[in-house]
């Protein structure tokens, strides 16, 4: 199993963690997968899960790695499978 890190604004983690879309707009979601399936073409991997460390505190970033717009984030990590 292989990992990256990416900075994710902490209004989209439900999403990325549990799929939860709850007040997310279908703009927001589509930028989501979007920018999901662009990790899996990038490291050609079969799945992608997404954690983060229990004493991380999210904090104000100008960018962040999927929509670029400043905004609360935390630091995730995302290990991934390589495609067999």
């Amino acid at each position: 199993m292989k990992a990256f890190e990416a900075i994710i604004p902490i209004y989209y983690l439900p999403y990325l963690i549990n799929n939860d879309d709850t007040n997310l707009e279908d703009t927001e979601i589509e930028e989501i997968d979007t920018w999901y399936r662009k990790q899996c073409n990038y490291f050609e991997c079969a799945h992608i899960h997404c954690t983060m460390p229990e004493w991380e505190r999210p904090y104000f970033s100008h960018s962040n790695d999927i929509n670029h717009l400043g905004c609360d984030v935390f630091d995730c990590v995302f290990f991934y499978t390589l495609n067999p």
